[in-house]
């Protein structure tokens, strides 16, 4: 009876040790965080709460990116971009262009608006991506010009 009361009292010591040991890495990650490492007399450490304290800084962090790049295309020079009645039926009456968590809409009204260059890049590509769509479907309805005489000899594309 002896020997398991003392086994019992080893593992307990043992698992102690354990704990301590990891309540001692965890309490340096605190640290490094910025966490003080004791509230008075009570030690607070708590995993879940590192974790949620690394987020939060990942996602100031970002936040913070995201109002530097903000201010980098409010700075940035205005190009004027006109986006046609016609391109409606691909883009709706509004067009959306979202750059890096930054976001703009243009209205497809055929009126001028001045835009930072990196977004009217953005949506030239777009309508020359639709220019392309309907240039496609332009040659494959003019029928009497897509006769062929041999296989392969007519280019639609």
């Amino acid at each position: 009876m002896a020997t398991q009361t003392q086994s019992a009292k080893k593992e307990s010591t043992q698992s102690v040790a354990a704990q301590n040991k990891n309540l001692d890495a965890l309490l340096q990650q605190a640290s490094m965080a910025g966490l003080p490492p004791e509230f008075g007399s009570v030690r607070v450490v708590d995993r879940e709460a590192l974790e949620a304290l690394d987020m939060r800084k990942a996602m100031r962090d970002l936040e913070q990116k995201k109002k530097l790049l903000h201010a980098r295309y409010i700075k940035e020079k205005k190009v004027p971009v006109v986006l046609a009645p016609s391109y409606a039926a691909y883009f709706g009456k509004v067009m959306m262009v979202s750059i890096n968590g930054i976001s703009i809409t243009i209205p497809v009204d055929g009126r001028p608006y001045k835009v930072p260059e990196t977004f009217a890049t953005e949506i030239g590509r777009r309508r020359v991506a639709v220019d392309n769509i309907e240039r496609k479907k332009l040659r494959m309805a003019d029928i009497s010009k897509n006769f062929e005489q041999s296989p392969g000899q007519l280019k639609l594309f």
